[in-house]
C-alpha cells in the first residue's frame, strides 16, 4: 500500500471532522476512546511508554503544542507532535523532530494499525469499525513509540472526554488553552458543559496548567482538579508578559507561556538558555503568519471570537492604518457574525468565500449574516484572494482567516503553490 491508497482508505471511514454526513460509513462517533484504547492494547499500549503532554481547549491548542514540541527539541529530546487539522498534507498531523512523517512510513504505520483494529474487533465484536480520527490517533502513538520518542505532545481533536486521544492514564501534564463556546451541539450548551468535556482529560494526580479562563470555566476546572487530586497552575499576567517579549506575535504569548510553564513544572532543571531561542525561532504556519508580497498577506486559521480579536489586534499593531482587505470563510457550525465583529471598523473590504471542505458555509449564506459593510462573494478561496489583492493594491494588506482550510488555500496562493493541498473528499460517505 502506498500513501495515496492509505489516505483514500483512511478517508473512507466515518469522519466527524468533515461533518455529520461522514458518520454513515460505520463507527459511532459517540463511543469515546473505547475503540482507540482497544487497538492500543493490541499494540502493547505504546502511549504508556511515552511521556505525554495532553492539550485541550478552544483556541491556541495547535500553537501551544508547537511551542512545547520546539522547547523539547531545544533540550535535545526526540519528541512526537500530534495535531489537527493539517494545512497542506495529512502527514503534518504526525510529526517527529523537525518534520512530518514520510508517505512511505505513513502507509506502513496505517497498515499496521489496521491489523490492530482487526485483532481488537475479534476480541470485541461490538466495537464496530474505527473512525478516521481514531485510526490516526493510534497511528501517532504507535509511530512515536516505535521511532524512539521519549516525549509526545498530543492535541485533542474535539472536546476531551470522548476524544480518541483520551487514553492517557498518567500524562506528564495537562494543558488547557482558553475555553470558549463552541461545538455546542456536540459538547453541550453553555460554557460550563464545554469546559467539563475538555477538563475530563485531567487524570488522578495530574499536573494541570491552564490559561486564564472565564469564571464558569475556571470553576469547572478547579472542581475537576479537586476531584482528581490534581495540581492546578494558572498562567499569570507576568508569565504572559514575559512570553510577549520572546515571540514574534505577542498575541500568541499565552500559548508560549503555557508551554514554558508546563515544561518547567515537569522538569525544573530544564535549561531555559536552550529553550527560549528555539521557541523564539519557532515558525507557526497560519498563526498570525505574515507572508511577504505586494500586497503582503497575513494568514491565520483562527475560528473563534477570541482568535479573531487577537488577529485583529495583531494586524492593527503591526500594520497600522493600511488598506486592509479581509478574506473570510468558516464552517457551518461557527457564528460568522460573531467572528467578524472584531473586524468592524478595521477593514476596508470584506471578501467571503468557501474553502473546499464539506463543512464550509457558502459565501451567500455568510453574506446574509453579516451586519456591516457590503461584502463581495466568491466561489472559492483563490478567487477571493485575487479579489482582495486587487482591492488592497501593492501598499495595502490582505488578511485571510476564519478556518484552517481558508488559511491553507490562501497560503498556497501567496506562496505560488496553487493547488498544493491534498484534496479532502467532499462527497458524503456511503
Amino acid at each position: 500500500m502506498n500513501y495515496k491508497a492509505a489516505l483514500e482508505r483512511l478517508y473512507a471511514r466515518s469522519d466527524p471532522e468533515r461533518g455529520p454526513g461522514f458518520w454513515s460509513g460505520g463507527g459511532d462517533p459517540n463511543m469515546g476512546p473505547q475503540r482507540a484504547r482497544a487497538m492500543l492494547a493490541v499494540a502493547g499500549d505504546p502511549q504508556d511508554e511515552l511521556c505525554c503532554f495532553h492539550i485541550a481547549g478552544s483556541t491556541g491548542k495547535g500553537s501551544t503544542a508547537m511551542y512545547l514540541a520546539a522547547a523539547l527539541s531545544g533540550l535535545g529530546y526526540c519528541a512526537g507532535l500530534y495535531t489537527q487539522p493539517h494545512l497542506h498534507t495529512y502527514r503534518e498531523r504526525l510529526q517527529l523532530g523537525t518534520g512530518p512523517i514520510s508517505g512511505t512510513e505513513f502507509a506502513a504505520v496505517f497498515e499496521r494499525v489496521l491489523q490492530y483494529e482487526d485483532a481488537s474487533r475479534q476480541q470485541g465484536p461490538d466495537l464496530g469499525p474505527a473512525t478516521t480520527y481514531e485510526l490516526t490517533t493510534v497511528m501517532a502513538f504507535d509511530w512515536f513509540q516505535r521511532r524512539g520518542a521519549r516525549f509526545a505532545v498530543i492535541e485533542t481533536g474535539l472536546g476531551g472526554r470522548l476524544d480518541a486521544s483520551n487514553v492517557l492514564s498518567a500524562p506528564a501534564a495537562v494543558l488547557l488553552t482558553p475555553i470558549e463556546l463552541e461545538h455546542a451541539r456536540i459538547l453541550g450548551p453553555g460554557l460550563a458543559r464545554i469546559a467539563a468535556e475538555k477538563a475530563a482529560i485531567i487524570k488522578p494526580g495530574s499536573v494541570v496548567v491552564s490559561a486564564p479562563q472565564a469564571p464558569a470555566a475556571t470553576r469547572v476546572i478547579a472542581e475537576r482538579c479537586r476531584a482528581q487530586d490534581a495540581q492546578l497552575h494558572v498562567v499569570g499576567p507576568p508569565e504572559i508578559a514575559a512570553a510577549q517579549r520572546l515571540i514574534r506575535a505577542p498575541q500568541l504569548a499565552a500559548s508560549a507561556a503555557l508551554a514554558l510553564k508546563a515544561l518547567a513544572l515537569h522538569d525544573s532543571t530544564s535549561d531555559r538558555a536552550n529553550i527560549l531561542p528555539r521557541m523564539a525561532e519557532t515558525s507557526l504556519p497560519a498563526r498570525c503568519e505574515v507572508i511577504a508580497g505586494r500586497p503582503p498577506l497575513v494568514v491565520d486559521g483562527g475560528h473563534t471570537a477570541r482568535a479573531m480579536e487577537h488577529l485583529a489586534e495583531f494586524v492593527g499593531d503591526r500594520f497600522g492604518d493600511r488598506n486592509v482587505q479581509l478574506v473570510f470563510g468558516c464552517s457551518t457550525d461557527k457564528p460568522a457574525s460573531d467572528l467578524l465583529e472584531s473586524w468592524r471598523g478595521r477593514i476596508a473590504g470584506l471578501h467571503l468565500c468557501a474553502a473546499k471542505h464539506p463543512r464550509a458555509t457558502s459565501p451567500e449564506v455568510l453574506a446574509g449574516t453579516i451586519g456591516f459593510g457590503r461584502p463581495a462573494t466568491y466561489p472559492d478561496v483563490p478567487a477571493a484572494f485575487a479579489g482582495a489583492g486587487a482591492a488592497a493594491g501593492v501598499d495595502g494588506l490582505v488578511v485571510a482567516t476564519g478556518s484552517m482550510h481558508v488559511a491553507a488555500a490562501a497560503r498556497s496562493e501567496a506562496k505560488g503553490l496553487a493547488g498544493y493541498r491534498e484534496p479532502i473528499p467532499i462527497a458524503t460517505a456511503p
